[in-house]
């Protein structure tokens, strides 16, 4: 049969009776000569210099039996074989690498075209989270788990997953990519813990703080993905969603076409992060809204203060300082499930968040400018394009510059929330919601910024106020608008504020009193009491002795 005289092979019927086992290794399961193997394979490794030739032999023996296997049976020889044959990967010997590499072709071209074939999920698992295994071998038992997640039952998903995610923060960012995708295709699935005590076991890779952060941020990512639009390849924008980068709406779309990334089935995922989300003390998920249900009940009770334990001895799985940023990108979303969702659970956890924690603020600034926030401006701007983040939507910067407003700490957090304040008044997609809420931070500035900081600042913060009073911030308005009244009586307020606290900020500017007595014959009024309140203050400035700073 294979062209060797007085050599009789035996048929693949005589091959399966002799199949006594899932072991591949087993020396005496085939009963052919090397001869016929050595012409089976196309190779001679007896002669190749250096060659470990019982290894080689093995893998000719599992090339040859996988090769005859049938498919039905192929995922019973496969449990332990694949993962043995991954393994071979470590070796130094270039021969053993170039079978197994030829070994894996094989069976990549016959799992991929019959999807019925089940993987070893569970060694392979154990494989690539083995600290020993080789760089290599980790990516094909990766490549493997891929495959065999996307035919496997979701309850095995949800068992399998979780401890694959542990120390995804020191693996490299294409595996951290398809890592992520794992987690987003069994998001659903995950099996919430019943306390912090099961947190180990059924969620390992919340327990590493920096495991934790990575898909924090990813899941804040995913929150902010929008869909791509409905055009040809060629016409589509390269331009990433609002909030993210190019990169980051590469890591949370994965391998998913554009069609699983839109409309019900994007809403249903970002659904399932806020089940992760908002799970309360006990493990019980939080209540979501459902694409029928018009409304949703945030459980659990009001939330605790960030790190604090419950009354019942157990806090949330995740603290509020950590989770009000998706909740304030998901109560903008433009699904009703995902917004009314977003919305209660905002309510929830807003009276538990120390606003005055800087990692927040700073968090906040992001929201508004992406990467331009001022904490990383120089890295930012050294950043490659495929990094650099852009400003959230304008619905969730309007959110973000709101809760600034409510922090005293804020106003000192130099120079992101100044940034963030002239990118809500004089950004080129700003609208007068969040036009106005940028001037109501222009004020909480001046009103309680440490005076250091006034002092080296104040007199960017007057320009920018003086234009706010001069309409020359908002061109497409009428000065009667609602928006344009408030934003003016904002910057009146923080006038005055800058005479009580800086004065010799104002003292050289002698034609501003003029303007704002100009301004008293035209102001409406709704913003008549404080242009009253900045000329009484500038008049203290400009009086005979007055000087220094309060």
């Amino acid at each position: 049969l294979l062209g060797v005289n007085r050599v009789r092979t035996p048929s693949s019927r005589e091959l399966r009776q002799q199949d006594r086992g899932p072991s591949v290794f087993t020396a005496e399961w085939l009963g052919l000569s090397r001869q016929v193997v050595q012409l089976v394979v196309g190779r001679r490794h007896m002669s190749t210099p250096g060659a470990n030739t019982a290894l080689l032999e093995k893998l000719e023996k599992a090339e040859l039996r996988i090769g005859l296997c049938e498919d039905s049976k192929l995922a019973k020889l496969l449990d332990p074989a694949l993962p043995n044959i991954i393994g071979f990967l470590a070796t130094d010997d270039a021969a053993v690498r170039a079978k197994v590499m030829a070994i894996l072709t094989h069976l990549n071209k016959r799992i991929r075209g019959d999807s019925s074939v089940a993987l070893p999920l569970t060694p392979l698992a154990k494989q690539f989270a083995n600290p020993a295994t080789a760089p290599m071998a980790s990516n094909f038992c990766l490549v493997y788990l891929e495959m065999g997640l996307g035919r496997a039952a979701p309850a095995q998903r949800a068992v399998v997953v979780p401890p694959l995610l542990r120390g995804i923060a020191r693996r490299g960012a294409a595996q951290q990519e398809t890592l992520l995708s794992l987690l987003l295709g069994s998001l659903s699935e995950l099996p919430l813990p019943g306390s912090h005590a099961e947190l180990e076991g059924r969620l390992p890779f919340l327990t590493d703080p920096a495991d934790r952060a990575l898909v924090l941020e990813w899941l804040l990512d995913l929150l902010q993905f929008l869909p791509p639009p409905a055009a040809p390849a060629a016409d589509r924008s390269a331009e990433p969603p609002p909030g993210l980068s190019a990169d980051a709406a590469k890591r949370v779309k994965g391998r998913l076409s554009h069609e699983e990334v839109r409309g019900e089935l994007l809403a249903a995922k970002k659904l399932a992060a806020c089940r992760l989300l908002g799970a309360p003390a006990g493990g019980a998920p939080v209540p979501v809204a459902s694409s029928d249900a018009p409304a949703v009940t945030a459980a659990g009770g009001p939330a605790t203060a960030a790190g604090s334990p419950s009354a019942g001895g157990e806090g949330p799985l995740f603290s509020p300082l950590e989770t009000l940023p998706h909740w304030l990108v998901a109560s903008c979303d433009g699904d009703g499930a995902v917004k009314t969702t977003g919305e209660a659970r905002l309510r929830a956890v807003a009276a538990g968040t120390d606003l005055e924690s800087h990692a927040l603020i700073d968090s906040l600034c992001s929201l508004v400018l992406g990467s331009e926030a001022a904490a990383g401006a120089a890295a930012g701007s050294a950043a490659s394009p495929a990094a650099r983040r852009r400003p959230s939507a304008v619905a969730v910067r309007t959110k973000a510059v709101s809760h600034l407003c409510r922090s005293v700490a804020a106003a000192s957090r130099f120079p992101g929330v100044l940034q963030a304040a002239f990118h809500a008044l004089f950004a080129g997609d700003a609208t007068p919601r969040l036009q106005q809420q940028g001037a109501a931070l222009a004020e909480h500035i001046s009103s309680h910024a440490a005076l250091p900081l006034l002092d080296a600042a104040g007199a960017h913060l007057l320009a920018g106020l003086l234009r706010v009073t001069r309409g020359e911030a908002t061109p497409g308005l009428r000065p009667d608008a609602p928006e344009a009244v408030s934003m003016r009586s904002h910057a009146y307020g923080a006038l005055a504020a800058l005479c009580r606290r800086a004065p010799k900020l104002l003292a050289a500017d002698s034609a501003l009193p003029t303007e704002l007595f100009g301004a008293l014959r035209t102001e409406e009024a709704g913003a008549r009491t404080p242009l009253h309140e900045a000329l009484a203050a500038l008049a203290k400035v400009h009086a005979p002795g007055a000087g220094g700073s309060a």
